[in-house]
């Protein structure tokens, strides 16, 4: 048994001393100044993949993966390493990211394929304030047409569906085509194409990238670089789960894991490793495309993944209601070279729902009250900014045929707290216990941790209007 840790539930950082908050104060507020008069406003690009857990880089200290791109840029970046998504799910993950907002709020939460009418995205509020907004990569139809972005994207559209098949459909500028590449190549492709465009105004591209982690299908002429039999294996693949909620038991997450033997799971993770460095490359491609155009000083760019994979962690396989490590964290950088530091690590806990109010501070745009994240400038001029919560939501809703399953989700810079609405409850101990393999929630030494935890988990859900809020 783990011994608990001794009260709070989440370590405060020390407060700075008065000449680094003046001199922080100064920074942003200069910055702020500059963005208010439109002079020197940002570009911002945002580059994101899809079920990438948490550790699968180089510049996070994976032993096996390359990723030389993305370690380059690490280098020239201020890393999260602790950035949550708001939902294991990734239509309604991409809601989150366009509003700042829970899914529960935007009605979202099973994959519903609309966003509400009227929504306030971050984008919208960028293309009003005089930004040229781009979208190229994946993308579901969470528009008023299927795969005919709006909220803001009127510049430039290259859109695919959540596949890496070769010869896919896809559609440029709002009309139909087929993808005569590999459709990560055809995204890179099409991000460069856009950048190249001469614009007179500020942009904002994102560019998402997509994965089949499944099954991936390599592009012609790409070999599998990893032998499965060198593949390493983390610990919890071959640990019994402890306590595992029943909820779970009959959902494919669960199913599809308990039925891979080991070789089974090295080959998955030696395909997956090698998509991974493919991804890598296309990256890369595009950062220097931009190096190339000059660029580099006057634009924000942000890397992060949009979900997490399990990959026989846990003995699970592919995703679902779980909260491990695997599935709900993934890396974030930011690199902007007249407020990051190069090579800069922030401990503190964030999430996807903070992007918003960071590229809507970014661009000078009042960030609307309906947004629940927090803005990062703050603690990425300080990190030991007090202002910032060192906490983290993240909810699941089973959508229609599927195993009913709603649970909700707590993560502190020590513990995460799951509660499934239908099932039994988790705790982890992420300080003493980082593989989460012991559910604490029944000792009686966490008794206290999983009380405040719990009202903690009740005022969230009260506040952004969850209506699985149970009092």
């Amino acid at each position: 048994m783990i011994s608990p840790v001794e009260f709070p539930v989440s370590r405060r950082p020390a407060s700075c001393g008065r000449s680094r908050r003046a001199a922080f104060a100064f920074t942003i507020t200069l910055f702020a100044a500059g963005v208010a008069d439109g002079a020197n406003r940002p570009n911002i690009v945002l580059l994101t993949t899809n079920h990438q857990a948490a550790g699968l880089t180089g510049f996070e200290g994976h032993r096996q993966i390359k990723t030389p791109n993305l370690d380059e840029l690490a280098k020239e970046s201020t890393f999260f390493p602790r950035c949550y998504t708001p939902t294991l799910q990734s239509t309604p993950g991409r809601a989150s990211i366009l509003t700042g907002q829970y899914p529960h709020a935007l009605k979202t939460a099973t994959h519903e394929p609309r966003l509400p009418a009227g929504a306030e995205t971050f984008s919208g509020a960028l293309h009003s304030a005089g930004y040229v907004c781009a979208i190229v990569g994946q993308w579901e139809p969470l528009g008023e047409k299927a795969f005919t972005p709006d909220h803001g994207f009127t510049d430039y559209t290259a859109i695919c569906a959540p596949s890496s098949w070769l010869d896919h459909q896809v559609w440029l500028q709002g009309k139909e085509a087929k993808a005569d590449q590999h459709l990560t190549e055809w995204i890179a492709d099409r991000a460069n194409e856009y950048l190249a465009q001469p614009r007179e105004k500020p942009f904002f591209l994102w560019v998402n990238f997509v994965e089949q982690p499944e099954s991936p299908t390599l592009p012609p002429g790409v070999v599998n670089a990893y032998p499965p039999d060198a593949i390493e294996l983390p610990k919890s693949v071959k640990t019994i789960p402890d306590r595992r909620p029943p909820v779970l038991l009959n959902t494919n997450l669960v199913r599809k894991g308990q039925k891979m033997d080991e070789a089974q799971v090295r080959d998955a993770r030696s395909k997956y490793y090698t998509m991974m460095t493919y991804t890598d490359t296309q990256i890369g491609r595009v950062l220097k495309r931009m190096n190339d155009l000059n660029l580099r000083e006057n634009t924000a760019v942000v890397y992060a993944s949009t979900s997490g994979w399990a990959l026989g962690d846990h003995q699970l396989f592919t995703t679902g209601p779980a909260f491990y490590e695997e599935l709900i964290r993934g890396p974030l950088l930011v690199r902007y070279p007249s407020l990051t530091k190069p090579g800069a690590r922030i401990e503190r806990i964030v999430s996807l729902v903070d992007l918003a109010p960071t590229f809507m501070e970014l661009a000078g745009v009042a960030i609307s009250p309906v947004v629940h994240g927090q803005s990062l400038l703050p603690v990425l001029g300080n990190p030991a900014a007090t202002s910032h919560r060192d906490e983290a939501f993240v909810s699941y809703s089973s959508p229609p045929g599927e195993p009913s399953c709603i649970a909700r989700a707590i993560v502190t810079d020590l513990f995460k707290y799951v509660e499934y609405m239908q099932s039994e409850s988790q705790l982890y101990d992420l300080k003493r216990d980082g593989d989460e393999l012991h559910n604490a929630v029944g000792d009686m030494e966490y008794a206290a941790v999983v009380k405040v935890l719990s009202t903690r988990l009740r005022k969230w859900q009260e506040t952004t209007k969850d209506s699985e809020f149970r009092k």
